[in-house]
């Protein structure tokens, strides 16, 4: 849940504790996580509203629980954003609802799982196979996105890139899978699915002479 945590700094400009998922049971026989029946978007206050949110200009509680599908978390406003202004808390931030309707603009489900992809995090495409959702997916041209979790995606070959605020960025030029891209040059691919990702190609090895 760490990148998670990075993606809320990072969306937001909200600190972050107390993540979780939200547990699902029953999913199909592959293993797999089974979250399409989480469909609850909404923010529980846990204090009354007591910021006014600058970038948005809204009056609402320094403190909430968003829950987001699959996803249960609780952002708190770091220390150094609130300000005092004719004795009024304010804060150089989205208020929750804002957040909240960001995440209902940009996050999208897992074509397997129906979890939550945010922008930032890496994503596999799937040109097709048992268990997805071909009806709720999100589609890259005819491939379908998913999530890189264990459960869903069975290698990390099958990284592709990113889900953004503006769509799928792909890691490659070619748009290729990890797997595809050593098919298509004959290199190896080793690197991170960081955003933006650390790849490095590595060259084969000239072979052996005969004797």
């Amino acid at each position: 849940m760490g990148k998670f945590i990075d993606k809320i700094k990072r969306l937001f400009g909200w600190k972050e504790r107390n993540i979780g998922v939200i547990a699902s049971v029953g999913g199909p026989e592959t293993g797999q996580n089974d979250f399409w029946d989480k469909t609850e978007m909404t923010v529980v206050p846990q204090s009354e509203p007591d910021v006014l949110f600058q970038e948005c200009g809204h009056y609402g509680p320094s403190k909430v629980r968003i829950i987001f599908w699959n996803l249960s978390f609780s952002p708190e406003l770091k220390d150094e954003m609130i300000k005092m202004a004719n004795g009024c808390k304010t804060a150089e931030a989205k208020c929750p609802n804002c957040m909240l309707e960001l995440l209902r603009k940009h996050a999208i489900r897992c074509c397997l799982c129906g979890g939550a992809i945010l922008p930032g995090e890496p994503v596999a495409l799937y040109s097709g196979g048992r268990g997805i959702n071909k009806k709720m997916a999100t589609r890259v041209g005819k491939e379908f996105v998913g999530c890189l979790a264990w459960e869903c995606c069975p290698s990390g070959g099958f990284f592709s890139g990113h889900w953004s605020q503006d769509g799928f960025k792909p890691t490659f030029a070619s748009g290729n899978s990890v797997a595809a891209e050593v098919f298509a040059t004959g290199k190896a691919i080793v690197g991170t699915t960081d955003d933006p990702p650390t790849i490095k190609t590595i060259e084969p090895s000239e072979p052996t002479p005969e004797k």
